[in-house]
């Protein structure tokens, strides 16, 4: 059977015997609408859980709507408009446009034109999240937990504060959006730092397309309250990352609102663990790095079974990331020596997060990666075996596990949930 699999700007054609193929899991491609600024429209005017933004706005002199950066293939420049537009209008005077890098690389010029539009990149200020500068980021207390809330001073200095984000499936907060523009977005290095430490990221709780007792979901919920957005936009997207839902109002509520309807679209439900599985990252602009790509190989990992083989594509143009991350995968010699390092008293290392998440993988099955971005070499010191196509993988997966050996696919990596039994997670479409 011929498959599409997500790979970079072009997508990557793949060919899986039919014999073989236990499922091709995929997200409902629902259609967008032929106006996508009117769905923002219409949920802003119908808000969940508060007030309408141009009534809660009114009284205050400046605002700050936080946005998602570059890796969130997000449409801010059809997000925003319409909630500027409320503010202007509500009498606020000075409104900054605040990026949500977290630990990112800062957007450039030309990427943010691209991001909200020539217009609003002229008219506001639109500023970029720094989040290893302490003195950007004045810490406001800590959580019950003790993980210290340091948040960005634009944010915090504004009278009137909105986040916006998108909600997808996320392998440790169980779905992206909501709290997450806070508690990771425009959150200091030392607060990243504890939610993203191995006491969170090992803990059984924190998987995709589970929020119920996640305690990654909890802390970062307290995080926002703490930092206290007043509204909250979050869009839902299509297979071709087109807008096609919205919900705004209560930081939380509208959030959960998003969340049962990604859900609805994007559980799927198998009726037994498959030997072999095939996944992405996505496509472009989350498969540009290794760092950023656990996350589709987390999505295989889930459904394979133990000992079996995670075939992952992947493009990795840009090659491994940051260069912390970078070296410290290449500076450990196994994924047991990584997870030694990791787990070592006061060790940290930003972006550790992506090689526990591979390292999480490698505990559970083989991985195989085909990608021309970097070298085979490279690969094996990533503690991966290198293919020279996703065909050549499937070959040699079959002659590991036997000729009857079942494959599922997840053309679009991340952003499907499966899941065997269904504990824990929202909304189930059953394969059976």
């Amino acid at each position: 059977m011929k498959i599409r699999l997500e790979y970079g700007k072009d997508g990557l054609w793949i060919d899986v015997p039919d014999r073989n193929l236990l499922a091709v899991l995929d997200r409902d491609n629902r259609p967008a609408p032929a106006d996508p600024m009117g769905v923002i429209e219409r949920s802003l005017e119908e808000p969940i859980g508060c007030k309408k933004l141009s009534e809660l706005a009114r009284g205050h002199k400046t605002a700050c709507v936080v946005i998602s950066d570059v890796t969130r293939p997000i449409q801010n420049h059809v997000l925003l408009p319409p909630v500027l537009r409320r503010l202007e209008e509500a009498g606020i005077g000075s409104i900054s446009i605040l990026i949500g890098n977290g630990l990112h690389r800062p957007m450039t010029d030309e990427e943010i034109k691209r991001s909200v539009g020539a217009e609003i990149a002229a008219k506001y200020k639109v500023h970029n999240h720094f989040g290893r500068d302490a003195a950007a980021n004045p810490c406001i207390g800590k959580t019950r937990r003790g993980t210290p809330v340091c948040i960005d001073k634009v944010f915090l200095d504004a009278e009137f504060r909105v986040i916006t984000g998108l909600v997808e499936p996320h392998i440790y907060a169980g779905y992206s959006g909501g709290r997450k523009a806070i508690a990771i977005g425009i959150a200091a290095l030392d607060t990243i730092r504890a939610i993203h430490s191995p006491d969170f990221l090992e803990d059984e709780s924190l998987r995709s397309g589970h929020i119920d007792g996640n305690a990654f979901h909890i802390e970062a919920c307290e995080i926002a309250e703490m930092a206290r957005a007043h509204f909250c936009v979050n869009v839902t997207m299509n297979h071709d990352r087109k807008i096609i839902g919205a919900y705004s109002g209560d930081i939380f509520a509208s959030h959960l609102a998003a969340v049962d309807a990604v859900a609805r679209d994007c559980v799927r439900l198998l009726p037994q663990p498959a030997d072999i599985v095939i996944t992405t990252n996505a496509g472009y602009p989350a498969d540009l790095n290794l760092y950023q790509s656990p996350k589709g190989l987390q999505s295989g990992a889930s459904i394979v079974k133990p000992g079996g083989t995670v075939i992952f594509a992947a493009e990795l143009c840009e090659g491994l990331g940051g260069s912390e991350f970078a070296q410290l995968i290449l500076q450990s010699q196994s994924p047991e020596h990584a997870m030694e390092r990791l787990t070592s008293p006061g060790f940290f290392v930003i972006d550790q997060w992506g090689l526990e998440s591979i390292c999480k993988a490698l505990r559970k099955a083989e991985v195989m990666l085909f990608t021309r971005g970097l070298s085979a070499d490279v690969v094996k010191r990533c503690f991966m075996t290198p293919i020279a196509s996703v065909e050549e993988g499937i070959k040699t997966a079959l002659q590991k596990h036997g000729p009857d050996a079942k494959i599922a696919v997840i053309p679009k990596g991340p952003y499907v949930v499966g899941t065997i039994n269904g504990d824990g997670i929202n909304g189930q479409e059953s394969l059976q």
